[in-house]
């Protein structure tokens, strides 16, 4: 084939000759050519890469007849992509043969460490298979990890796209060991998207971008469209696509100093355990030793008996911070295993040794009904890992230990803490439900500490036992042979609906060793009955740890006043701020806030935006008399206010002013009128 290719080559340059030379060389020029005529001697071989692309005509050989200068330069061979690699800092990709030529000098050990390599243009893959850049195939020998990426690989913006890997089905299949556009990267990858990507790998390890990152690894403003799915491999019946996420498969066993960032997938996943929507698996070294930062997840996660989640299915030592999941996730329940069928999170299924989530979101509906430990947010929480300031919209199923934001916070080790955290949707499993933590246990080291903290739920929260409005089952020693520490639950409010039996705040409140679970100052509507369904402090089981709780109207009026810090608090907006903001609303969690808007529907300038926490006794604000119109107060909810009037603000919220044609208005007078007692008309948004 190659020789055929140059043939033809040098019978183009010949005639391209023939058509240039003066009249009387054209008998010579038309002479019939020898046989077994091909490229000159000693002309340079056509790469792997350069099949399937034109090749160029060979110089004529020393002593022949001289072509034209211009035709010289024209057939001189271009040089094989990458033949400076030992002097160049900067390589351009322009084509796809390009493309596969440098994975391939990747796999064969030019790791391009210090050295950049840019796209210069989108390229469309012809169809043929991808072998991925820094890979070893196990069938032809190498062990895993040998060829890597260790320079940096910037797409500059461009697509690649219908790039497919098929792999590791059959005994004569290749298997790498990790399987994306790359396999191993120790390097930096950056702003290139893939669409129409396809991937089936009977193997592990697999990614969109990269199979595997090792130390320093960074993939920055990535986006990775099309499909990513495990397979069957046909010598043994088993199910591959263990550690399968839509921008990376894993990190290295105990890593460090990993980052993906600012990386969206819209893949659709089909994998087996550690199956993530961003990341498979993100196993740091120590604290925050990886980081997952600003990624987004829209494509669809469908895992297998555990650990699964909507960015990571599971994660060690890792920072969780501003990443949104907006894709459903799905547990797969597997009767054949003895221990799993657990961990599935809208951000990660499995949080371990100080993993922190933080601002996180979730929008995507969870299903796992047969499974445990399932949350909006995170699946389970332990050894010292927190969420902080996220919030659940999803619907959540469940089976045992289910939550809105976290299914099982586990004490075992240096605790948890979930704190200023929101949930909104629908939260429902069997035994242990509540609508931020399903099951919160107690900790047999002193001094830990496992809290739940200035949360807010107002999804309905539904089971068959210990359903709670905020944790499902409090405080137990299900992890803990002796308790030292009880778990508490402070400054939370849930509106949400929970089933007869059940506990506006906690379901079931376990004591041990006279240590019962701690509920303090929590608040709820009054219609919901009272704070603990059974247990320590429920109905005819009084505790002491078990106070400063109560319910509220629908003006947020405490109708049992608390103690906060010494002080008596009659208002659901004072005693939050006592009891989690240190007696400032200022430092309340912003799940405990709503904003109030107000419209000046025409005339005026509006009063400012007001941001307060749920239940103040807001003083509604006046305004000045404008383009000939008189103030008249303002209306919300079909109920009409004067300025200076007390309404007490428990929903976000939008006040619309009133006017009146001329100067004589009806809004307030020059100064304001004293602040009656506090919502002396009913709630705008409840009407009580």
């Amino acid at each position: 084939m190659k020789k055929r290719k140059q043939l033809m080559c040098g019978l183009l340059a010949a005639a391209l000759l023939a058509s240039a030379l003066p009249v009387w060389a054209e008998d010579a020029a038309s002479a019939p050519a020898l046989d077994g005529a091909g490229p000159a001697e000693g002309a340079a071989p056509v790469s792997e890469a350069q099949q399937g692309q034109p090749a160029e005509a060979s110089p004529a050989e020393d002593g022949g007849a001289q072509a034209p200068a211009q035709l010289q330069a024209a057939a001189a061979p271009q040089a094989e992509w990458g033949v400076d690699y030992e002097t160049a800092d900067e390589f351009t990709i322009s084509t796809e043969a390009e493309l596969r030529s440098f994975a391939a000098m990747v796999n064969e050990g030019r790791n391009f460490a210090g050295k950049t390599v840019k796209l210069a243009n989108s390229i469309a893959m012809s169809g043929g298979l991808w072998v991925p850049a820094g890979s070893v195939d196990f069938t032809s020998g190498g062990d895993a990890g040998d060829r890597f990426f260790a320079g940096t690989f910037d797409g500059q913006g461009h697509t690649i796209s219908g790039l497919v890997i098929d792999c590791g089905k059959g005994e004569n299949d290749p298997a790498y060991d990790a399987v994306g556009l790359f396999g191993y990267v120790c390097g930096t990858i950056k702003n290139v998207s893939l669409t129409g990507l396809s991937i089936s790998a009977a193997t592990n390890f697999v990614g969109g971008i990269a199979g595997c990152l090792m130390d320093h690894a960074v993939i920055s403003g990535c986006t990775v469209k099309g499909s990513i799915s495990g397979a069957v491999y046909e010598g043994d019946g088993d199910a591959y696509g263990a550690q399968m996420g839509g921008i990376a498969g894993t990190t290295e066993n105990t890593c460090e100093n990993v980052r993906i960032e600012n990386c969206v997938s819209e893949a659709s996943l089909n994998g087996e355990t550690d199956a993530g929507g961003i990341i498979g698996r993100a196993d740091g070294r120590y604290e925050q030793s990886v980081t997952l930062l600003n990624c987004t997840n829209r494509g669809e996660v469908n895992g297998g008996s555990y650990h699964v989640g909507g960015i990571a299915g599971s994660a060690d030592g890792t920072a969780i911070t501003g990443c949104l999941n907006e894709g459903a996730v799905t547990g797969t329940y597997d009767d054949t295993i003895q221990l799993g069928n657990r961990g599935v999170g809208g951000i990660v299924g499995n949080a371990t040794d100080e993993v922190g989530i933080t601002n996180c979101r979730n929008s995507g509906n969870i299903t796992a009904p047969r499974q445990e430990w399932v949350g909006g947010i995170a699946g389970c929480l332990h050894q010292g890992s927190s969420v902080n300031g996220c919030t659940n919209s999803g619907a959540i199923q469940g089976g045992d230990r289910t939550g809105g934001i976290v299914g099982y916070a586990d004490a075992y080790v240096d605790g948890y803490e979930v704190a200023g955290c929101a949930n909104t949707g629908s939260v429902s499993g069997a035994d242990a439900v509540g609508g931020i933590v399903g099951h919160t246990s107690a900790s047999e080291e002193e001094n830990t500490n496992v809290r739940v903290t200035g949360c807010t739920n107002s999804g309905a929260v539904s089971g068959n036992s210990a359903v709670g409005g905020i944790v499902g089952d409090h405080s137990s020693d299900y992890a803990a042979s002796d308790v030292h520490t009880a778990a508490t639950v402070q400054g939370c409010v849930n509106t949400g609906t929970v089933p007869a039996g059940g506990g506006a705040i906690v379901g079931n409140n376990n004591e041990k060793e006279g240590k019962p679970g701690k509920v303090e100052s929590c608040f709820w509507p009054q219609e919901q009955g009272g704070a603990v369904g059974t247990g320590a402090g429920s109905a005819g089981q009084p505790s002491d740890a078990v106070k400063n709780n109560s319910s509220y109207d629908g003006a947020g009026r405490l109708n049992t006043p608390v103690e906060v810090n010494g002080e008596t608090k009659y208002d659901l907006a004072g005693a939050l701020a006592g009891a989690v903001g240190g007696g400032s609303a200022a430092n309340v969690p912003d799940a405990l806030k709503v904003t109030v808007r107000f419209d000046a529907n025409g005339h005026g300038t509006a009063p400012a935006v007001q941001q307060v926490v749920l239940g103040t006794q807001l003083v509604l604000p006046d305004m000045a008399d404008a383009d000939g119109h008189a103030f008249a107060g303002w209306q919300q909810g079909g109920l009409t206010y004067k300025a200076g009037e007390v309404c007490g603000i428990m929903a976000d919220t939008v006040f619309t002013a009133q006017w009146n044609s001329g100067t004589q208005g009806g809004g307030a007078g020059n100064t304001p009128a004293p602040s009656p007692a506090p919502a002396q008309k009913p709630n705008p948004q409840t009407g009580l």
